[in-house]
């Protein structure tokens, strides 16, 4: 598996990860139907300040990360991994590229929010050494220390 920057052609594919892993939960915490999350996602993704890798095997896009560079914290904006792949290392491997990035970058930790009902997501987190910093209305704020 290699994990390499984001190209734009990459988009559709990531788009479909993304909705095929989150739609339901979206649907669930907010109450909006996925049309406007994809409108978002796809400005959020133009951003100077983000950083998107792949995760590609037999140039097939396994997962993604999205990263959000602010001023004391690198944020983890999103992190996917296709269904039929999951369990099998990549989102564990994606998340050691992240951590590279941030302490390349001189940061001392992460941040990231999940979805207060995103039970899997929690775990995963806390597992790789998140802690619940603040619970909001639908999600939950997280800290990883570096």
């Amino acid at each position: 598996m290699e994990i390499r920057n984001w190209r734009e052609s990459d988009t559709e594919v990531i788009m479909e990860i993304t909705r095929i892993t989150m739609e339901s939960i979206v649907k669930e915490a907010w109450s909006i139907e996925w049309e406007k999350v994809e409108k978002d996602l796809r400005k959020y993704w133009k951003k100077p300040n983000i950083i998107i890798k792949v995760a590609i095997e037999n140039n097939e896009i396994l997962g993604y990360f999205c990263v959000e560079i602010q001023e004391k914290d690198l944020f983890l904006g999103q992190i996917h991994v296709s269904p039929i792949r999951q369990t099998q290392g990549i989102g564990s491997q994606l998340m050691k590229e992240i951590e590279n990035i941030a302490l390349e970058m001189g940061y001392n930790s992460i941040l990231l929010n999940v979805q207060a009902n995103n039970e899997r997501a929690k775990n995963f987190f806390e597992k790789r050494g998140f802690f619940k910093i603040e619970r909001k209305e639908f999600d939950i704020l997280m800290r990883k220390d570096l």
